[in-house]
């Protein structure tokens, strides 16, 4: 099994979490609400490890995962997770609330949405919610009021959810693969392909394709912001810890 190591598949009364991702002031966060909550956290940086272990232990409950519009991998685990993980609580951990990115998420069905900004409370409240219950957090929240109305409509419950081809194609999209490579490897025409993009675009309410893979001009390319940002995030969590005991 590409080296990974031959464990028994576990069975707990304990409640667990998994985490999908690498930065280790989030992690922290993490593993201090976990504490509070009596969860056992575990954490992987990678994909086929996070399938692995769902795999291997069936009291897993509630995932989070990382997303970042430069992640090329993510909408593939999303799309996965949504079609053989259903009843698991999928909360998406975006680095700003940046509103092309929230609809994405929505658009693949996704729906527990925080921001690496955001205060003790929204993990708290993902303990709450079931996997069809609609939390956007208060920074996302604050973001979307600003936006058109369209937009709004488009993160809310009668928000647009794509068809499993659209997923397809955009996540292959955004791993840099041209439509015509896409339609060789599907079978298909390129015209088919392009349908697919168009309708997945129209659906969110975006007419090109990197208006939904952009990166606002608080998180750049290289990522200058995106310690600062954790670092605030992860006092903010340290600073309401000092007081839960």
């Amino acid at each position: 099994m590409n080296g990974m190591p031959t464990i028994s598949k576990q069975t707990h009364t304990t409640r667990r979490a998994l985490v999908l991702d690498n930065n280790s002031y989030f992690l922290d966060a993490v593993e201090k609400w976990a504490e509070i909550n009596d969860i056992v956290v575990s954490a992987t940086s990678h994909s086929d490890d996070f399938f692995y272990r769902l795999a291997m232990n069936d009291d897993i409950d509630i995932v989070f995962v990382s997303y970042n519009p430069i992640w090329t991998r993510t909408l593939h685990l999303l799309d996965k997770l949504q079609r053989f993980y259903p009843d698991i609580r999928t909360v998406v951990v975006v680095d700003s609330p940046h509103t092309p990115s929230v609809i994405l998420m929505r658009s693949f069905g996704v729906n527990i949405i925080i921001t690496k900004q955001d205060i003790l409370s929204c993990l708290q409240k993902t303990i709450t919610l079931d996997s069809s219950s609609l939390y956007l957090s208060p920074s996302i929240a604050g973001q979307v009021d600003d936006e058109h109305i369209d937009a709004k409509h488009r993160l809310t419950h009668e928000g647009v959810m794509l068809t499993q081809m659209e997923r397809m194609v955009l996540a292959e999209l955004s791993g840099e693969k041209t439509i015509q490579l896409i339609a060789r490897e599907r079978g298909c025409s390129a015209k088919t392909v392009s349908q697919h993009k168009q309708n997945a675009l129209c659906k969110m309410g975006f007419r090109k394709l990197k208006e939904v893979f952009s990166i606002n001009s608080k998180t750049n390319m290289a990522g200058l912001i995106y310690l600062p940002a954790t670092l605030l995030f992860c006092q903010s969590y340290l600073d309401i810890l000092k007081f839960s005991f």
